[in-house]
């Protein structure tokens, strides 16, 4: 984003953090997103998660990828040392939109 761009302006809804990628209440995030985009009280934070994890294993993708990905953390030490990346699930978000979109 341009630094003289309000995040409105450059497109991206008010309620979505501006300059962090951490999230604390990814469920409260994903309500104001859902009450923004319109999409009915009926579809959940959980249902989007559930399915995702249920898309990404019915494509074979390797369980830690998914876990990764359902925000589940990794055995023993492993969660210490593993600086998580979007590349590292995009096996698993390429399945997802294959299972959901053809893509």
């Amino acid at each position: 984003m341009d630094a003289g761009k309000s995040a409105t302006s450059a497109g991206v809804p008010n309620c979505v953090p501006k300059f962090s990628w951490t999230i604390k209440n990814p469920r409260k995030l994903f309500n104001r997103l859902r009450e923004a985009a319109g999409v009915s009280a009926d579809v959940e934070f959980n249902t989007i998660r559930d399915g995702s994890y249920t898309a990404s294993c019915i494509a074979k993708v390797p369980l830690h990828i998914a876990k990764i990905l359902a925000g589940h953390r990794q055995d023993g030490e492993t969660d210490n040392y593993v600086a998580r990346n979007p590349s590292m699930v995009k096996v698993a978000t390429d399945a997802i939109e294959r299972h959901y979109f053809g893509g």
